[in-house]
């Protein structure tokens, strides 16, 4: 992988991240600084897709990792 793909997959990964904690913020469910980091701190593609998916229907943040 070259070094601009790893910035591209790097941006990705982030934005779907963002996009995670953007869905619970719209749903008003709050998200502890522990749970912020676990999410930002992912860089798999597949776990981000399925936690962003929960986030959708779960009632708190933690219950994205169940």
């Amino acid at each position: 992988m070259t070094l601009g793909e790893q910035l591209i997959a790097q941006g990705r990964v982030e934005e779907r991240a963002a996009a995670m904690l953007c869905v619970l913020q719209a749903r008003a469910i709050s998200v502890s600084p522990p749970t912020r980091a676990r999410i930002q701190g992912c860089r798999d593609m597949n776990m981000l897709a399925e936690w962003l998916a929960r986030a959708a229907t779960r009632s708190s943040a933690e219950e994205l990792f169940a």
